[in-house]
């Protein structure tokens, strides 16, 4: 890796929980104040959202509501990834609101709020537009915390939470319990670096010279709090990379769209850096490995300082995945 990523090695749970524990990486002056955390159960995987992931377009446009067909070689193009995005997000804030749920205010999501299913908006996009839009932006990240696929990554302040969620044994699906194969991750992210990138253009900006640094595309969404106590409690938040669209008329032309957002977050960020020509910020990211055959250890040790599901989860669905999990952790007898 460049110097964008540090990789710390961890062979034992009790390195691994020492780093957590003490914010402090060994050797290393880095603050963890500066950071904010993700957990992987597979540290090969690379930082993509949900809804960018290998076979998720296909699942999302089985959950779509409206039929939307598009010929097969147009099937990637980002103008069919965002449609396909904007009416699962709308469809959440709809249902939501119609339950009399909180939900942020978004113009563009109100916009025809009294349709089941709403084509306007999306035969408004031009190739070049931002996708996600700002409008938007708090929306989806509440629906991306209950579940429903979008662009934004999950990261919290808390790298103890972020380890909960790399090592929490799986409770559905194939492959329940621990994992043992293989290494899960804490991937940290410098909150700093990325103030300073967003000031520096700004600065860069009233100059007049704003070739000179453009803006860097990943932003920071910190929903409220208030109404949201799983979010709460996770002190969750979100980032998001801001990539441009391709408009209705890609699905038409010769000419094929990607989007880069597929590649992962370290690629985006390596990408920017070196199309401005200048070094990256060393260290903005770092990354710390453990063994996966050390995760229940790991995960019974955040269990005695309570972080559990009930704590993570408040309310009454954390309260069963507690007793949920239990089945899976290796029983000693009391004396």
């Amino acid at each position: 890796m460049s110097k964008l990523v540090l990789e710390e090695k961890s062979l034992t749970s009790d390195d691994f929980l020492n780093i957590l524990l003490h914010r402090k990486l060994p050797n290393r002056e880095l603050s963890f104040g500066d950071y904010i955390f993700r957990g992987q159960h597979n540290a090969n995987h690379p930082l993509v959202p949900s809804a960018l992931r290998g076979g998720a377009l296909e699942d999302m446009r089985k959950k779509m509501l409206i039929f939307f067909d598009v010929p097969p070689d147009r099937e990637q193009e980002p103008y069919t990834q965002a449609t396909v995005e904007y009416q699962l997000i709308r469809d959440f804030y709809r249902i939501a609101d119609m339950q009399g749920l909180y939900i942020p205010e978004s113009k563009l999501l109100r916009n025809l709020h009294y349709k089941k299913a709403e084509f306007n908006t999306m035969a408004g996009w031009k190739t070049g537009d931002t996708w996600l839009p700002d409008d938007m932006l708090n929306a989806a990240a509440l629906a991306q915390h209950y579940g429903v696929p979008t662009r934004l990554l999950d990261w919290t302040y808390d790298p103890l939470v972020a380890a909960y969620f790399a090592t929490a044994p799986k409770l559905n699906g194939e492959q329940k319990g621990f994992d043992t194969n293989g290494e899960l991750c804490i991937w940290g992210l410098n909150i700093q670096d990325i103030g300073f990138l967003y000031e520096a253009h700004k600065a860069a900006d009233s100059l007049g010279e704003k070739e000179l640094l453009k803006e860097f595309p990943l932003k920071l969404i910190t929903p409220p709090y208030h109404g949201n106590p799983n979010l709460s409690a996770q002190q969750g938040l979100f980032t998001h990379w801001s990539t441009k669209l391709s408009g209705i008329d890609s699905l038409l032309g010769n000419e094929l769209y990607t989007d880069d957002a597929k590649t992962g977050l370290v690629s985006l960020i390596q990408k920017y850096f070196d199309s401005l020509k200048i070094g990256e910020r060393p260290n903005m990211l770092i990354k710390i490995t453990l063994p996966n055959q050390e995760t229940e250890k790991v995960a019974k040790h955040l269990r005695a300082l309570g972080y559990g599901p009930s704590k993570l989860f408040p309310g009454y669905s954390g309260a069963n995945m507690e007793i949920e999990e239990r089945q899976y952790f290796t029983k000693t007898r009391r004396q």
